[in-house]
């Protein structure tokens, strides 16, 4: 069972941070993963820290979702400024994955 309603998602790629590498330039895994993207700026709030304008946000059930990975939607790369977990349906969990500026 899925929380996000079908057809209304899309396909896109999660760049998981895996490692630093010898130049101390992060490394990253590829893999799939289904959203419900919405590109709408807002103000997210971190604790201990001033608030984050993000660009674009979307909708995930995967959990392997984490700040500092990034997502790619089109050719275009948005870092991962955080995720905030909601709680869902008979337990059921959806991420709220807040985007930063994009790398176009």
């Amino acid at each position: 069972m899925s929380l996000l309603p079908p057809g209304l998602g899309e396909t896109v790629t999660l760049r998981h941070r895996a490692s630093i590498d010898q130049y101390g330039d992060p490394t990253y895994t590829d893999s799939s993963i289904s959203v419900i993207w919405f590109d709408q700026k807002r103000v997210i709030h971190r604790e201990g820290r001033e608030d984050v304008l993000c660009d674009a946000f979307c909708l995930t059930e995967d959990t392997t979702v984490q700040e500092n990975d990034a997502l790619t939607r089109g050719g275009v790369t948005w870092p991962v400024l955080n995720v905030a977990i909601t709680n869902g349906y008979l337990g059921m969990s959806l991420r709220v994955v807040n985007l930063g500026k994009n790398q176009a």
